[in-house]
């Protein structure tokens, strides 16, 4: 069974009002180690939690990993950082360049 490999917000750090990247403030975050899905790093809870914080760096780290759930993606597709939903939508280009173009062809030609 996979575990959770995730660290997860808390809310009630006397330091910061939203939780910097992780490991950065032991109050800010915890490890999560719950059950997951085989092949997933984390658990949708904690991938909603994160995507939830304020901050864009802490958003723009869980884009750069990768392996996003659709339902996190389009929530941050809509994110009021710019920096935050233009990098969702090239995830989201990109996975919908890989999902039409033909097998041995990666590149468009205009």
């Amino acid at each position: 069974m996979a575990r959770c490999a995730s660290w997860r917000p808390r809310q009630k750090c006397r330091r910061h009002s939203s939780p910097g990247l992780p490991v950065t403030c032991q109050d800010c975050w915890r490890p999560c180690f719950r059950k997951t899905e085989p092949g997933h790093r984390r658990c949708e809870e904690c991938e909603q939690s994160i995507a939830q914080l304020p901050g864009a760096d802490v958003k723009l780290a869980l884009l750069a990993e990768g392996d996003i759930s659709p339902d996190v993606l389009d929530y941050l597709a809509s994110d009021s950082d710019p920096l935050v939903a233009l990098e969702v939508a090239q995830m989201q280009d990109h996975q919908h360049d890989a999902a039409t173009a033909p097998a041995g062809r990666a590149h468009h030609h205009h």
